[in-house]
């Protein structure tokens, strides 16, 4: 049994009510239910739907229905606005405010097949690091947000919430597993591991067997491969919330699927900023670069020596390696020629 309820916000768009609702149905209808099942479980803090004068009828329903859920007009910031995106805009930035107000809430998004909320799922998951659950429609399907929510709950499938949303709530560890999660965030906390981090480094540390299926049994999203970490379990991340400010750790760090991966994108990223490249170049002057990076370098990177990194990535050294000759292999090249293009970061 759950003992305690969770603090839960939940974000609604109206604009989308109209894919997740048949055309002879109001607002209110489709939505107590849901409301109804989220206050049995959580304790709602803030329930916002945002509209703007396209959805006159649901916005005079929900009015009508009395249902406890704020109404956030569009037309009160842009007068005469009635375009879509300033409804979606608000609701995402609301979205960020209220996780970083709120820091142990979960979040609930009722939206339709708007794939644009797959990025404020995202967004809430990996950086200010939320457990978010949404609900929609098979016949409007979103598979974008479904698969940057922790739980997707379909409108069609109303039997099936409780029994989902008590497993994934009520998840236990084994006294093994326990041991596992205290010396994992241990080795989290000391050496600062990222979100994603392969698990090799885990295993060295804690000298550990099996590890990718430990890290699997405490929810870890791992790579195919199953030799990176992608994303820390629920656990863990709570765990790591505990100890860390989130206003300051909004930094969500790539997800790598290979070792390799991390030494390219490391160098590349390096290469950039000493643009136009002159050869021979100093391998000390790319070290000072790689160091003055904004973003946390990835355990196994730190652990390598970078002349090591480069003549792996095929790159041609000197004799005391200390400068890279004018490269000649076609990985070297073709590395060279990335770096003359604009920097890509990922969204978050």
């Amino acid at each position: 049994m759950i003992t305690e309820k969770k603090e839960l916000i939940i974000l609604m768009d109206c604009e989308n009510f109209f894919a997740i609702k048949s055309s002879t149905s109001s607002a209110s209808e489709f939505l107590e239910p849901i409301l109804s099942f989220l206050n049995s479980r959580f304790t709602v803090n803030q329930s916002f739907a945002y509209t703007c004068n396209n959805n006159r009828r649901d916005v005079t329903d929900i009015a009508a229905a009395k249902l406890p859920i704020e109404l956030k007009h569009v037309e009160a910031l842009i007068p005469q606005n009635k375009l879509k995106n300033s409804v979606d805009i608000c609701l995402a930035m609301d979205a960020v405010r209220l996780g970083m107000q709120y820091p142990h809430a979960y979040f609930a998004i009722l939206v339709g097949g708007d794939k644009d909320f797959a990025a404020v799922a995202a967004y809430l998951r990996r950086c200010l690091h939320k457990h978010v659950i949404a609900f929609g429609s098979d016949e409007s399907p979103n598979p974008s947000l479904a698969q940057e929510v922790n739980l997707y709950f379909s409108l069609q499938s109303a039997h099936l919430w409780e029994h989902r949303l008590t497993q994934w709530l009520e998840r236990k560890t084994t006294p093994a597993q326990r041991s596992f999660l205290s010396k994992l965030l241990n080795l989290i906390d000391e050496l600062q591991l990222p979100s994603s981090c392969p698990i090799e480094v885990i295993e060295e540390q804690l000298d550990v067997k099996n590890c990718a299926a430990k890290l699997q049994a405490l929810g870890c999203t791992l790579s195919e491969n199953k030799r990176w970490v992608l994303r820390w379990g629920h656990k863990i991340q709570a765990s790591i919330d505990q100890t860390r400010d989130p206003f300051t750790n909004l930094h969500f760090s790539p997800q790598y699927s290979s070792e390799l991966d991390v030494y390219i994108d490391v160098i590349v990223r390096a290469l950039k900023r000493l643009q136009p490249l002159k050869f021979p170049l100093s391998i000390p002057a790319l070290g000072s670069v790689i160091k003055e990076d904004t973003r946390e370098l990835p355990a196994s990177f730190k652990k390598k020596k970078l002349s090591t990194i480069l003549r792996k990535l095929d790159f041609t050294l000197n004799k005391e390696r200390n400068m890279i000759l004018s490269p000649e292999t076609p990985n070297a090249l073709a590395l060279c020629e990335q770096a003359k293009r604009p920097i890509q970061s990922s969204l978050f």
